[in-house]
């Protein structure tokens, strides 16, 4: 089986279940599979040049401070290292997600307000800052 096709079968099983991001890693390269709410699946293959940030516990990724509007990153946006670039609610703990480099902000992954475990891939980031 081809690796085209290994990815058209987890799309197919993916497809059937509720979960809505699975991530397969091998070395460097990264292969996402997203469900949207209509139930479809989106590949996207992540660039080396790209790393992912977790969720560093389990709690609610929040893209924004409760008592602001505005998001703390948009896609396109540039970051330096320690920057937050979201916030985990732990309880009535509030926790900075902060980008590990400098880079450009590719991708928020997490909805917000989604219940995320430890490790969960929050948002996408490139590592040279050129996207």
């Amino acid at each position: 089986m081809t690796g085209a096709e290994q990815i058209q079968l987890f799309s197919r099983w993916l497809e059937g279940t509720d979960i809505e991001l699975l991530e397969l890693t091998t070395g460097q390269d990264v292969i996402r599979l997203r469900r949207d709410p209509a139930g479809r699946t989106t590949v996207a293959e992540t660039k080396p040049d790209c790393s992912t940030i977790p969720a560093p516990s389990v709690g609610v990724f929040r893209r924004s401070h409760p008592l602001r509007a505005e998001p703390l990153v948009q896609t396109g946006q540039s970051v330096d290292e320690g920057d937050p670039v979201g916030l985990l609610q732990v309880g009535a703990l509030l926790v900075h997600v902060v980008a590990p480099h400098a880079g450009i902000v590719l991708e928020v992954l997490a909805q917000d307000g989604a219940a995320v475990g430890y490790g969960t891939a929050l948002i996408r980031l490139t590592k040279s800052g050129v996207p």
